[in-house]
């Protein structure tokens, strides 16, 4: 799987999770793209967010990895590292 089809994935998992599911929102999400501040997304957005990602590529993320997560490309750096490791 190639990086932009993790990040066209990653973006369909997000979407539903911001709070206005503006299409130009959703358009500007780039890798540089930080969750927490850019999305205004919360704590619990990001957890429920983990839960969707390890559904959608089979994968378990550590609680300790979660607290890593800062922008789109930490989560897409994750995900390869976890499918690589499969």
């Amino acid at each position: 799987m190639t990086e932009t089809q993790i990040i066209d994935q990653l973006k369909e998992i997000i979407k539903p999770f911001l709070e206005y599911e503006d299409d130009a929102i959703f358009a500007g999400i780039k890798p540089d793209t930080n969750l927490l501040d850019e999305l205004n997304l919360d704590s619990v957005d990001l957890i429920e967010i983990v839960i969707e990602i390890e559904g959608a590529f089979d994968i378990k993320i550590a609680d300790t990895e979660i607290q890593q997560i800062k922008t789109v490309h930490d989560v897409v750096e994750l995900i390869k590292t976890k499918l690589a490791a499969k």
